[in-house]
């Protein structure tokens, strides 16, 4: 969503940011099918505070991720 929003705005979206800009299906909604470079990670759920993300995956995995103290997300105190 805030990808979206800053494009709308004309806004350059924030460096941090994964993903690709679903702005071409939101103008389209109700048009043909658009193509996309990638699919969409359907059945996923996301909590987020400033310190924390919590997040559960569809095929019930879960990561936890302390934002500020790991950056690059590369430890896992879920599991």
């Amino acid at each position: 969503p805030e990808r979206i929003i800053a494009q709308l705005a004309g806004l350059p979206a924030r460096e941090h940011l994964e993903g690709c800009s679903l702005l071409p299906q939101v103008r389209n909604a109700r048009g043909t099918s658009l193509a996309r470079d990638r699919d969409a990670q359907l059945g996923n759920r996301a909590v987020r505070t400033d310190k924390w993300r919590y997040i559960r995956c569809a095929n019930a995995v879960e990561e936890l991720c302390a934002m500020q103290a790991d950056s690059k997300e590369w430890t896992n105190p879920a599991g």
